[in-house]
């Protein structure tokens, strides 16, 4: 994890002790960032380990939890997720791109194939209080039909995966997505993909990837 907390402030989705991530132990257990942690600086003693109702319990097993260590103020929203999901990961990144387009649509229109990978156009939830019940519900909701990400308005996305690798790599493709649609906006009206040809997308990456493993 810690590797990839690294790469996401590399490329400017933790600004300023903004985002967090976790990953799934078992059905009791959550490994999460520390709040206020500067991606680019953690190291395994700033992983803490909360139990299903968000409290603290431990740091990794041989490693003892840096001093004064409290879980993300974000946990409850990445247990929300857990609970309406099969995810293993969650990323919460402040990245300007996906944050600039969260205020001003209500669904990221797909500008290109790989929005599939996040299973299609991706959703803007209402705007709500940082670390609120409301804001874990609403991002709950959002993902719960088998979304893998969300936009917060005026706040960030939220971006699932098999692990965090998985999930890193879709907030880069996320914050990817935000910024061609953005950068197509100035130029003039985007095109934009059917429904038809998203599937049909989706398909070849199927296929592709069938014929990898062969």
């Amino acid at each position: 994890m810690v590797r990839q907390l690294a790469l996401l402030e590399r490329d400017g989705l933790a600004v300023a002790g903004a985002g967090n991530v976790s990953m799934r132990l078992d059905s009791e257990r959550t490994l999460i960032t520390r709040s206020g942690l500067r991606f680019g600086s953690a190291s395994a003693a700033d992983l803490c380990v909360v139990d299903a109702q968000g409290v603290l319990t431990s740091g990794l097993p041989d490693q003892e939890l840096r001093a004064g260590a409290r879980p993300s103020s974000e946990t409850q929203l990445h247990l929300g997720v857990y609970r309406v999901t099969d995810a293993r990961a969650v990323v919460h990144t402040h990245g300007a791109f996906c944050t600039a387009v969260s205020t001003v649509v209500e669904t990221l229109p797909p500008v290109h194939y790989s929005v599939h990978r996040l299973g299609g156009p991706v959703g803007v939830v209402g705007y709500h209080t940082f670390g609120s019940p409301e804001l874990a519900d609403a991002v709950a909701t959002g993902l719960a039909g088998g979304a893998r990400a969300v936009l917060m308005r005026n706040h960030g996305a939220v971006v699932t995966g098999d692990s965090v690798e998985q999930a890193a790599e879709f907030a880069q493709l996320l914050e990817w997505l935000c910024e061609v649609y953005w950068r197509a906006c100035a130029l003039g009206t985007p095109a934009l993909l059917t429904p038809e040809q998203l599937a049909a997308a989706a398909d070849q990456s199927g296929r592709i990837a069938y014929m990898a493993e062969r």
